[in-house]
């Protein structure tokens, strides 16, 4: 198996070097018909020509870790990126989609504090510290949507 290296933090890197160390061998190839080894070679920061990650393979495993209650990485890591455009590009923030967008983070994160606290979950009523941690990049998320929005309407600076 190829060497573990530092990945840039909230990067697609990370994420897929999460995906390896939280899923089985087997979930991977049966998710993708790849293997471990071959996403820690393409999440290899040092490797910037053989890095390239097929969208299908991001689906299919983000899919297979919200099997397994692991949530979604690489998912996350690519809003990451986005938000981070975002914050540095001064657009104009849209009040409306903002509001949408909490929403649904809202109930995701609902969702997932249900299924963390379900008695019959992989730690019943107790949250991991898997859970514990996605738990927490998810409520801090949420919160950077709402001091967006308190700057957008004038209510922070």
């Amino acid at each position: 198996m190829a060497n573990w290296y530092e990945r840039e933090f909230a990067s697609l890197e990370q994420a897929l070097q999460a995906v390896v160390r939280n899923l089985s061998e087997e979930s991977i190839k049966n998710a993708t018909g790849k293997t471990k080894d071959y996403f820690l070679r393409v999440s290899d920061p040092r490797e910037d020509s053989k890095r390239h990650l097929q969208h299908r393979d991001s689906i299919k495993l983000d899919i297979e870790c919200l099997r397994e209650g692991k949530g979604h990485p690489i998912l996350n890591a690519h809003q990451a990126q986005v938000d981070k455009f975002l914050k540095s590009s001064n657009k104009q923030i849209d009040i409306k989609n903002t509001i949408l967008g909490m929403q649904v983070r809202l109930g995701y994160l609902t969702e997932d504090i249900q299924k963390a606290l379900d008695p019959s979950g992989p730690s019943g009523e107790k949250i991991d510290r898997n859970e514990k941690d996605d738990l927490s990049k998810k409520i801090l998320k949420l919160e950077e949507k709402i001091a967006d929005l308190k700057i957008s309407i004038g209510l922070q600076k």
